[in-house]
């Protein structure tokens, strides 16, 4: 139990005409005390909620910038995986999507084109063109555009298949020949020789270039002539 404490006052006046109640008034620091103590306990409370909100709004920022970051980090992994595939040589891989890029050729050029029958091959090694070779090419609409062939050239035997698209007038083949070669393309063993190549009306053939999937090279062709496969009339 709180003690309490009892207090007698006395007051005189020297004033005679004075009668009636007397009216004191106390003063203490008590109820300063207690005005103290409430302001001091609001400041408190409102300093531990701002820091609750701070810490709050930074966590939320924080994990937006790790989900951004990671974002990032995955669309340039798979950009670099990209390029690699493309610029190490496996360019085989990707024969697909270079088919079907491109904007479309109109007219009755297709049917003549994707016959099947005999053409010649060539391609550039050691900074001259090959003999030319002879090379069989069947063409199938109807199995998804696919195209198949085999020939000699002076690498060896070997046996083509790829895709090719009626409407970009583009092909790819990938040659793979069946043993292993002491001598080849970049003096090093070949066993797959990749080609992308497209229709070109001027010279009656298809232009392009030849990869080397193992090796990670890209034969370098001239630019005044990039013929590959011509179609023996």
């Amino acid at each position: 139990k709180r003690a309490t404490s009892t207090y007698i006052l006395v007051g005189t006046t020297e004033n005679e005409n004075v009668t009636g109640a007397l009216s004191v008034t106390l003063a203490t620091s008590l109820a300063t005390t207690a005005v103290s103590t409430a302001t001091s306990t609001g400041s408190s409370g409102s300093s531990n909620t701002d820091k609750l909100i701070g810490i709050i709004v930074g966590s939320v920022a924080g994990g937006i910038s790790a989900l951004l970051v990671l974002f990032a980090c995955a669309n340039a992994l798979i950009l670099l995986c990209f390029f690699c595939c493309c610029f190490t040589g496996y360019a085989i891989r990707f024969s697909k999507a270079y088919v079907h890029t491109g904007l479309p050729i109109h007219g009755n050029t297709a049917p003549m084109v994707f016959q099947s029958g005999s053409f010649t091959g060539y391609y550039w090694n050691n900074d001259q063109w090959s003999e030319p070779h002879d090379l069989t090419l069947s063409f199938h609409p109807e199995g998804k555009y696919v195209v198949h062939g085999k020939g000699k050239d002076s690498i060896g035997a070997f046996v083509a298949t790829g895709n090719y698209s009626p409407k970009t007038l583009k092909m790819t083949l990938s040659k793979k020949y069946r043993n292993k070669l002491e001598t080849a393309v970049d003096e090093k063993k070949v066993l797959t020789m990749a080609i992308h190549v497209d229709w070109d009306d001027h010279y009656n053939c298809f232009e392009g270039t030849s990869y080397l999937p193992q090796t990670g090279a890209e034969i370098v062709i001239p630019e005044e002539r990039r013929c590959l496969i011509q179609r023996n009339f």
